[in-house]
């Protein structure tokens, strides 16, 4: 991976806002487990960090709404 696209764990790729990422602090969940797990969430997606809650809630909207648009 290039310097520039090395992940700063504490940091939303999205928003670029801190994500609270209780994992990356050294807890053994982070608040994203209570949240609806609709799919895996890749690595070249979020180019290895966390997204911050109210992105990771934009990403679970908009793939449960593909999900239930699907014949």
């Amino acid at each position: 991976m290039s310097a520039a696209k090395t992940a700063d764990a504490d940091i939303c790729p999205t928003c670029r806002s801190a994500n609270g990422c209780g994992m990356a602090k050294g807890d053994a969940t982070c608040w994203c487990y209570t949240l609806p797990h609709v799919l895996p969430v890749i690595e070249t997606e979020s180019l290895g960090s966390c997204f911050c809650r109210p992105c990771l809630e934009r990403v679970i909207g908009d793939r449960a709404t593909r999900i239930k648009s699907l014949p």
